[in-house]
Parts: C-alpha cells; structure tokens; sequence
C-alpha cells in the first residue's frame, strides 16, 4: 500500500512539473508575441536583407499566377 502511494505523488510531482514548463513555455510565447507587437512602429528587416536592396537588383514583383510580361509563351 505504501508503494502505490508513492508511486502516485512522484506521477503527481512529475506531471505538476511538465504542466508547470508548459506554463513557462507559454508564458515565453506570449510576452515575445506581445513586445513584437509592441513595437510595430518600427520595421524589422533583416540587415543582410536590407543591403541587398539598396544594390538595386530587386525582383519588382513577383506572382504565380501572372506571368511576367516579357515572357513569351511557347506554343
């Protein structure tokens, strides 16, 4: 009788704790989620991103649907 008790409050502990990281683990979500949002006024770009676009070599526009209008379909 002894032994399922213990069996039982380390399977309790055991389960607080994994409910406890995923609190934790949520809890990180959340305020990351929330700062981003926060500070919205100003733009994240990549900086490795953004020298790229200051070359001047940017696709204009891109779309799978449309064609792009120098191309010429071969039929």
């Amino acid at each position: 009788m002894q032994q399922r008790v213990a069996i039982a409050w380390v399977l309790l502990v055991l389960v607080g704790l994994l409910l406890g990281l995923l609190v934790a683990v949520l809890a990180v979500g959340v305020s990351r989620h929330v700062r981003r949002a926060r500070d919205g006024s100003t733009p994240r770009r990549n900086p490795k991103r953004h020298a790229d676009e200051d070359d001047g070599d940017e696709i204009s526009h891109f779309s799978r649907r449309e064609p792009p209008e120098d191309d010429t379909p071969t039929a």
